[in-house]
């Protein structure tokens, strides 16, 4: 087990941590998937809240990334393994009618030998009555990997906010690049908005060999990554695509 200790003398200066914090206690004591880190308990030991939760051995995949050799390209075959490990735990959390609203590389935890992963950090989850059905009403999240209804400040489906931040992670462990770029954030939320992105001219390997993604994960990309949230899919449907079925 691992404990996470917040002071309370903090805490309370900015309520919004203390929501935050309040919200991720609510949704983790009600999840049991063995892609997402487990919590056991809090304890409130009058100066400090402690959170008792799964100890993860691993780095999260913005770090695993960033290790590897070269422009960072994972082959695709390992891209399918991890990837799949994630919509597994995205399919379960849905299932039980939550959202995460913050997927993205740095919250999701790996182990390099079983390519385990666990889903981490949901201050921003929330509970539905239907993930596909619901609109919510606030923003929140990371930039890059917001959706364009959320870009947009629209009100927005939590569920398809969430396929969509898992097309843009396919994309960046396909390329080793985001889709989309911008030295502003009010620009990168227009790009966003647009939902137009294109993909790198050419990427090279380790070795400088030309590397090129497959139709089938390009396919993929753009079915999460559709403009119109009601048309992306949701994540059981993601598990039966026929690129994802393939792995060696």
């Amino acid at each position: 087990m691992a404990i996470k200790q917040y002071e309370k003398s903090k805490l309370t200066q900015d309520q919004s941590r203390v929501d935050a914090l309040q919200q991720e206690i609510n949704i983790l004591s009600q999840l049991d998937h063995i892609g997402i880190m487990k919590y056991y308990d809090s304890i409130d030991s009058g100066n400090k809240v402690s959170i008792v939760v799964e100890y993860i051995n691993g780095n999260n995949l913005y770090q695993y990334i960033r290790k590897l050799p070269g422009c960072r390209i994972i082959d695709e075959n390992e891209v399918k393994k991890i990837f799949t490990k994630i919509v597994e735990a995205v399919e379960y959390m849905h299932e039980q009618k939550v959202c995460h609203r913050d997927l993205k590389l740095e919250n999701i935890l790996i182990d390099r030998q079983s390519y385990q992963i666990k889903l981490i950090d949901f201050g921003f989850s929330v509970k539905t009555r239907s993930v596909h059905e619901q609109k919510l009403h606030c923003e929140c999240g990371t930039p890059i990997y917001m959706s364009p209804e959320m870009a947009q400040k629209k009100d927005h489906l939590g569920g398809p906010a969430d396929i969509w931040a898992l097309g843009v992670i396919l994309y960046i462990l396909l390329t080793g690049k985001t889709p989309f770029f911008a030295s502003f954030e009010d620009d990168l939320l227009r790009k966003i908005g647009t939902g137009k992105y294109k993909w790198p001219d050419f990427l090279t390997d380790k070795k400088g060999k030309i590397v090129e993604s497959s139709n089938g994960a390009k396919a993929l990309v753009r079915k999460l990554m559709t403009h119109d949230e009601r048309l992306r899919p949701t994540a059981s449907k993601i598990l039966e695509d026929p690129w994802l079925s393939n792995i060696k």
